[in-house]
């Protein structure tokens, strides 16, 4: 058994369940019930059967969460949790491309946080402004419609050809 201590977690942990413990409508916490927490805050405890090292097994479980991450982004913001494919060459097919865009995904996820854009954007927020972006062809040009400034704005810094 491992047990590692996040001190910067347990400072948040004990300010946390200080201010709860001096909420009167909070029945749950209490100074006394402080005392038998108090241990616990900051601390995670892994079980290795794996046989790794200490490092090795704390980035294992923390890259747990980020599958759980990749999974929540498949779900929720890319909406293909479910399929409706009738064959094995269809739903092949169907998830080949599902991943393809969960690492476009990823990719624009990056590109918000190198420009700093992740500040006043997140992933799904660009993802919805792509999303509704229309090109027409118009006297022999392809050109992009209904773009205001500020999404125009946001898409060239983050380096996004969309013509």
């Amino acid at each position: 058994m491992c047990l590692y201590l996040d001190e910067r977690r347990r400072v948040e942990e004990e300010t946390d369940y200080l201010n709860k413990a001096d909420d009167p409508d909070n029945d749950h916490y209490s100074m006394e019930s402080y005392q038998e927490h108090v241990l616990h805050f900051g601390t995670i405890a892994l079980l290795n059967g794996a046989g790794k090292d200490p490092k090795e097994l704390y980035y294992a479980y923390k890259s747990r969460g980020e599958i759980e991450q990749a999974i929540d982004v498949f779900k929720n913001t890319l909406e293909a949790d479910t399929s409706s494919m009738q064959s094995p060459q269809t739903l092949e097919a169907w998830m080949f491309i599902n991943m393809v865009a969960l690492h476009w995904y990823y990719e624009l996820r990056q590109r918000l946080i190198d420009t700093d854009l992740i500040k006043k954007f997140s992933p799904a927020d660009m993802i919805g402004m792509l999303r509704h972006l229309r090109t027409v062809y118009v006297d022999g040009a392809w050109r992009t419609a209904e773009l205001t400034k500020k999404e125009g704005d946001a898409i060239a810094a983050l380096g996004v050809d969309i013509t």
